[in-house]
């Protein structure tokens, strides 16, 4: 009978425990879909680091800054130009346009593209409202109110 009770103990708290595991899992994924793509994304970072290419006679502390924005800044894709005080152009490029360790390497001509902030209308003035002084509280609410344009 004590044995029972035990395997039943044993049984329930692995039943518990596998709920709690899918529990946790599932909220992890319905609440952050990219979340488990993120955390592929740190043994990803090793390997694109060490696939950083710069010009020949490219500052050491670029390849560095490089390798650094790859593995703490989440930066797969990025390049970084440095014109030294002599004018000479120097570059560094991380990652590729067809993913990791794809066929085409990002190359020094290679532009990134981000989308344009909303911009804000001027053909349509924001409204404020204003309260008319000669309002009282006996006065009709339509008529108590005046608008400018900002």
């Amino acid at each position: 009978m004590l044995m029972l009770k035990a395997s039943r103990l044993k049984d329930l708290l692995v039943v518990i425990i596998l709920v709690t595991l899918v529990a946790g899992i599932s909220h992890f994924v319905i609440t952050n879909p990219l979340g488990p793509s993120r955390l592929l994304y740190y043994p990803q970072a090793q390997v694109i680091q060490w696939n950083t290419r710069c010009s020949p006679e490219a500052p050491d502390w670029m390849l560095k800054t490089q390798r650094y924005a790859t593995r703490n800044m989440a930066a797969p894709a990025s390049q970084l130009a440095y014109v030294s005080p002599d004018g000479r152009l120097h570059h560094c490029e991380t990652g590729w346009k067809d993913g990791i360790l794809g066929d085409q390497p990002l190359q020094s001509d290679t532009r990134f593209r981000f989308p344009a902030p909303p911009k804000r209308s001027r053909q349509r003035p924001s409204l404020t409202w204003s309260m008319r002084a000669s309002c009282r509280w006996t006065s009709p609410l339509s008529g108590c109110w005046r608008s400018k344009a900002n």
